[in-house]
């Protein structure tokens, strides 16, 4: 049997829906707009042409991750199996378009995101928690917090705050331009 597996970029379009199934799973869904388009040389610009919207559902893990992660118009990227499934009631018929997704995180061409890795203590304790989705996912989230020397350097949004022509130099690796890149 053959999968169809896709990769998408688009839009958080509702916000998060997280909860346990009766077998203790933990799941997170969502819907994702992912906007079609071209570029018009004539105007010089990106037009839109149509939205379409994705029911995508997240598992385990990932499924905490992303009820702690992601918000509703949060640009991201994912890669998962693709499930196209027509439905009819005694007035309607329409098309389901559903994605269970195997890895995602934030669009990085859009925006910036902070992304901290959990200690192995941490992952487990969120697992075993699963019981408890919602405050599981509140305490990764806010153990991940930014610290005060995250913020002086990025500041409370996660933004840079400095160019990196007139940061101070800090141990890291020297590119072509000569700017001092921390790791």
């Amino acid at each position: 049997m053959t999968t169809d597996t896709i990769i998408i970029t688009g839009n958080v379009a509702s916000v998060p829906n997280h909860y346990t199934s009766r077998d203790g799973v933990a799941i997170t869904r969502f819907r994702l707009a992912s906007n079609l388009g071209y570029f018009d040389k004539k105007l010089n610009k990106w037009v839109e042409t149509e939205t379409n919207f994705y029911s995508v559902s997240t598992y385990r893990k990932l499924a905490l991750n992303a009820y702690a992660s992601l918000n509703s118009g949060d640009a991201v990227v994912l890669s998962g199996r693709l499930h196209i499934r027509p439905w009819q009631t005694a007035d309607k018929a329409g098309t389901n378009v559903d994605i269970d997704v195997d890895w995602m995180g934030h669009d990085l061409t859009l925006g910036t995101a902070r992304w901290t890795r959990l200690s192995a203590v941490a992952a487990n304790d969120v697992g075993a928690a699963a019981g408890e989705p919602v405050a599981a996912a509140r305490a990764w989230s806010e153990a991940a917090a930014p610290t005060d020397s995250n913020q002086a350097q990025f500041g409370a949004a996660g933004n840079a705050q400095a160019d990196f022509d007139d940061a101070e130099s800090e141990p890291g690796v020297r590119v072509d331009d000569g700017a001092s890149v921390p790791f």
